[in-house]
């Protein structure tokens, strides 16, 4: 699981000036931020899902790649916005997508 320092809380989900990028089955967000580090969210709404465990697999899935793959001594914040085509692949398909949006 990722630590809570790298998570972006949910008051700070409207990011100023994004630069948006579309990557696979997510919409990325990304803004600079003065924490000297990153912060990660994700967000799922129930049309991705109307199931809430499945919602937070999904949501631990990107988390765990984001937390193996990634540098989190960029300072940014980046916010995940997932599309419903996410439950068409496994989990190993999740995290090699999760691993190419850096």
């Amino acid at each position: 699981m990722l630590p809570k320092k790298f998570r972006l809380p949910s008051d700070s989900i409207q990011l100023r000036n994004p630069i948006n990028m579309q990557h696979g089955v997510f919409l990325i967000k990304k803004t600079p931020n003065a924490f000297g580090h990153r912060r990660v969210g994700v967000l799922i709404s129930k049309k991705v899902s109307t199931s809430s465990p499945r919602r937070h697999r999904i949501k631990r899935i990107i988390l765990e790649g984001v937390r193996l793959y990634w540098n989190l001594s960029k300072e940014e914040d980046v916010l995940f916005i997932v599309s419903s085509s996410i439950l068409r692949f496994s989990r190993e398909k999740i995290m090699e997508i999760v691993k190419k949006a850096d």
